[in-house]
């Protein structure tokens, strides 16, 4: 059984009004504390979507054990690096969707997402965070054939919505929903609800993010895989 961990990278941080893939969170950009994380997870393998300031999100993932995926049109949104992604990953029996702005998430949760799939095998399953759904997602085979009909804003939880409820496993973490970094006050709120990670102020918090983040290892590109 083969699990992929898709992180999608490829966003211009318009709001932001800078790259938002590349502030620092934990002494670290924020893309590659995402990385880390999927790559010290359980997955099998794990894919990075770029796009917007492709070259500036790829540098700082070299040495990453990792596939790189360039979307060659970012500006179709999240679902287009998502098919980029797939694309790049192969043949999958579910894939873990992450987000590169999202840098909170964290190895438990993601371990625990496959967890529940392996057990179940089901349709697709969310995060829930005490009672409020988010990401992650985990999509199986079966789910992301229905991809190629989406399109509108939010997609993927249209999608999901329009499932029956038993399809869609829901699996609980008792702890606040991740931050969604888009603009400075998301970013500023991250700090400072979490110091240590935002400015790597905590002793090991910020030693152990680092950690998971160096080390020689491969990364694959895939140039304008769509």
């Amino acid at each position: 059984m083969r699990i992929v961990g898709i992180v999608l990278a490829a966003g211009s941080g318009s709001r932001m009004g800078r790259p938002k893939q590349l502030l620092p969170v934990g002494g670290v950009p924020m893309v590659a504390r995402v990385v880390a994380d999927a790559v010290a997870a359980d997955l099998d393998d794990v894919v990075v979507v770029t796009g917007h300031h492709g070259e500036d999100v790829e540098a700082v993932l070299t040495g990453r054990v990792v596939t790189v995926a360039r979307n060659p049109d970012p500006e179709r949104g999240n679902l287009s690096s998502l098919r980029v992604g797939l694309e790049a990953a192969g043949p999958a029996d579910a894939i873990v969707l992450l987000l590169g702005d999202m840098p909170d998430v964290g190895v438990e949760v993601i371990d625990a997402m496959v967890r529940r799939w392996r057990d179940e095998r089901c349709w697709a399953a969310v995060a829930e965070y005490r009672g409020r759904r988010a990401h992650p997602l985990v999509l199986s085979a079966a789910a992301l054939e229905g991809l190629h009909r989406l399109s509108g804003p939010k997609p993927l939880w249209r999608y999901l919505g329009e499932e029956a409820p038993e399809t869609v496993v829901a699996v609980p973490f008792d702890r606040r929903p991740p931050a969604d970094v888009d603009t400075p006050q998301d970013y500023a709120r991250l700090r400072g609800a979490d110091p240590a990670a935002a400015l790597g102020g905590e002793p090991g918090v910020a030693s152990e993010v680092e950690r998971r983040v160096e080390g020689p290892a491969e990364c694959e590109p895939v140039e304008g895989a769509e």
